[in-house]
């Protein structure tokens, strides 16, 4: 690698605009042959940047409109500098402004340069996790949304160029690289005992958001467990039995008998495992997971129904078009929800398109 080492360097400096947040100048500089050339500079005290990273994989960014860019944009909570602030008290005061939140600890992602022609702009950037939730306080002039994003969904709206600002696509990037390079290709279990009432949204959240995991084991409540693990085109199986067979193979592995605890509950527990596929067990049409749920949880809103009413009342489609769909997928228009396997709600999704 070549080593030489270029350089600039400035003979003269006169100011053109001094504003609120930038000052303008129009500087000679000497050149490494011996000439000279005219830069014109726009100095800027810096901003500071947050990455906020929650334990289920998610990252908070922010929606607001850009004047400049006379467009609504995807951000990472950041904030300009004042002068001589100092940009790590800065990038934590944006965190609870903006999102809302404080947190426990914070890695550096470095520094960045948004634009080196002609911006003498530094962004810093800090990784937050360990996040507990407060109140925002926006500015008078300030208008924005926090939203929730998954990770893997925000690197993929980076990639399909949805996100366009400088200092997100970096922060985001150098977050996937950050993990990639302490937990890539290490396999990652679950294992944990979970309230009855957040059995469903914690295991779905694992799921759905494709997380590098192997397996998760979980001690519930019996009866979830068995309704978790029930297969697909059985009578105890519901909604959540499908969505849970289509991501992993579940397993009950054994009860825990209320003896076990102290105080004793007064229900009996169970442990299960699911092994996560490497694939979905079944292609759903187009790849509309969205749409193939949706119709899933419709046909088991109303278990007593069959699953043509019930699906056209959670739908709100036609009755007469579900059956015609039902039956094209070669199915009587009186079957129950819980007699379809997930192959089976794919056939019926693919003839209601």
């Amino acid at each position: 690698m070549n080593d030489t080492v270029h350089f600039e360097k400035t003979l003269s400096s006169e100011t053109l605009f001094e504003g609120r947040v930038i000052t303008l100048t129009k500087d000679t500089a000497l050149l490494e042959n011996g000439k000279t050339a005219t830069r014109e500079v726009v100095h800027h005290h810096g901003g500071a940047c947050i990455l906020p990273y929650f334990a289920d994989g998610t990252i908070c960014m922010v929606r607001q409109f850009r004047y400049a860019m006379q467009q609504q944009l995807w951000e990472l909570p950041a904030g300009k500098l004042e002068k001589g602030e100092d940009p790590f008290a800065a990038a934590k005061r944006e965190l609870e402004e903006e999102c809302g939140l404080t947190a426990d600890n914070y890695i550096s992602l470095g520094e960045f340069y948004p634009t080196v022609g002609y911006d003498t702009e530094v962004i810093y950037t800090w990784v937050a996790t360990g996040l507990h939730e407060t109140k925002m306080h926006l500015d008078a002039d300030e208008f924005l949304t926090p939203d929730r994003v998954p990770l893997e969904k925000a690197y993929q709206m980076v990639m399909s160029g949805e996100i366009k600002d400088g200092k997100t696509i970096a922060g985001i990037l150098k977050l996937k690289a950050l993990l990639a390079e302490e937990f890539g290709g290490k396999p990652v279990a679950v294992c944990a005992n979970l309230p009855y009432y957040i059995t469903s949204p914690i295991l779905m959240r694992l799921l759905e958001e494709k997380l590098p995991i192997r397996n998760i084991t979980v001690m519930v409540q019996k009866e979830a467990a068995q309704r978790l693990c029930a297969a697909p085109g059985t009578r105890d199986a519901g909604a959540i039995s499908y969505a849970v067979a289509y991501y992993a193979e579940p397993k009950l592995l054994f009860s825990v008998q209320p003896g076990s605890f102290y105080p004793a509950p007064k229900v009996t527990s169970a442990v299960i495992r699911l092994d996560v596929r490497e694939k979905p067990a079944v292609t759903v049409p187009n790849g509309d997971e969205a749409a193939f749920f949706a119709l899933i949880r419709a046909a088991f809103s109303q278990r007593r129904k069959t699953a043509a009413n019930a699906i056209a009342s959670g739908l709100g489609l036609p009755k007469d078009k579900v059956i015609a769909a039902i039956e094209a997928a070669g199915f009587d228009a009186r079957i129950r929800p819980e007699a379809l396997t997930l192959e089976d709600f794919a056939a019926v999704q693919r003839e209601l398109k």
